[in-house]
């Protein structure tokens, strides 16, 4: 998510960076709710996942979230380079 947010540029390699890792956090938080079930504790054997909390919810927003103010921003920018007819806005 970091990389997204922070790779913003008018170049097209920059704007497909973005775009990609957006949809790779999206991805990997999606993922880790299938993937990780159960997770080890001091004292014994494997403690069991058996629902998510707000915590979880919110990351995924997050990820959601850095997605969409991607894709808005690459239409932003855009939207700058064009030029304008009468009449029209972006």
């Amino acid at each position: 998510m970091l990389l997204a947010a922070l790779t913003t540029g008018r170049s097209a390699l920059t704007r497909a960076l973005s775009l990609g890792s957006a949809f790779a956090a999206v991805a990997l938080v999606i993922v880790t709710a299938f993937s990780f079930t159960s997770f080890w504790m001091d004292g014994g054997g494997p403690g069991i996942v058996c629902g998510f909390g707000p915590g979880y919810y919110l990351w995924l927003a997050c990820s959601v979230l850095v997605l969409l103010a991607s894709l808005f921003e690459t239409d932003r920018e855009k939207c700058a380079t064009r030029p304008e007819r009468p009449g029209r806005t972006c």
